[in-house]
């Protein structure tokens, strides 16, 4: 384990703020071109860890079961058996930084594995994988936590204030990111069947019916009819666009 000196914690610390911020457009690049939110989650979390500045990411959703389980639903540099039994309770294994990223809404960090009297029951499983420094940022939209990105370095004092306010802005886009795409899910999708709906159809045509031109190519279009349809649509369909449209001040947490 290297030892610090505040000369060599200030120039990690410009090193690190600069190479964050090549980072964040490498992610707003994913975020703007991703056409599913799964998408934005797998490849910004490899991001990070190909940039060799980070030593693990993941990405995790909260379940309201009985357990409150947090659900990784992605991750990069991940070492099996680190990621079990997560959850964001309000008990002592709760109050990890990303249970309370969840409960609080707000950015938690453990600078230093080592020192940090908090962290004390989960130091030696981090130091065990090489996790001296972490943080837990909560993605949200109008104060609803989507989802709490996780970050570890092998370093201390990783996460000072310039890459904290840098990552901050990085998980703000990514929640944003995700916000957008399920409002385009929700406007393209039958409430009913949870398939692509008539608007979709309509744009997808247009744009192949374009391209075919454009090719001089055909386009086959295949109609399917499904019998007696209209007595399940009577007693499953129907459903009223009030109570079914996305609000924006409400989202849930999974």
């Amino acid at each position: 384990m290297k030892k610090y000196n505040f000369h060599s914690i200030l120039k990690l610390s410009l090193e690190r703020a600069n190479a964050a911020l090549f980072l964040i457009i490498k992610c707003h690049e994913i975020i703007m071109r991703a056409q599913k939110e799964e998408d934005i989650y797998e490849r910004i979390c490899q991001v990070l860890i190909d940039q060799k500045q980070y030593k693990l990411a993941w990405i995790g959703v909260a379940k309201h079961d009985k357990n409150k389980t947090v659900i990784p639903v992605a991750q990069a540099g991940f070492k099996k058996g680190y990621l079990e039994t997560i959850h964001w309770k309000n008990d002592k294994f709760g109050h990890g930084l990303t249970g309370q990223a969840f409960r609080t809404k707000r950015t938690h960090v453990n600078k230093n594995a080592l020192e940090n009297p908090d962290y004390k029951i989960w130091r030696k499983r981090a130091i065990k994988y090489g996790y001296y420094s972490s943080i837990a940022l909560p993605c949200k939209i109008n104060d609803h936590v989507l989802f709490v990105l996780n970050i570890y370095s092998d370093e201390p004092h990783a996460f000072d204030k310039n890459e904290l306010e840098i990552l901050e802005t990085l998980a703000k886009d990514m929640a944003y990111g995700v916000h957008n795409i399920r409002i385009m899910e929700e406007r393209n999708t039958d409430k009913l069947t949870g398939i692509p709906n008539r608007r979709y159809f309509d744009e997808i045509f247009i744009k192949e019916l374009k391209r075919s031109i454009r090719d001089k190519t055909p386009l086959t279009l295949l109609m399917l009819d499904i019998d007696y349809f209209k007595l399940y649509n009577d007693s499953y369909g129907h459903i009223d666009r009030k109570s079914t449209r996305l609000n924006s001040s409400h989202i849930p947490l999974s």
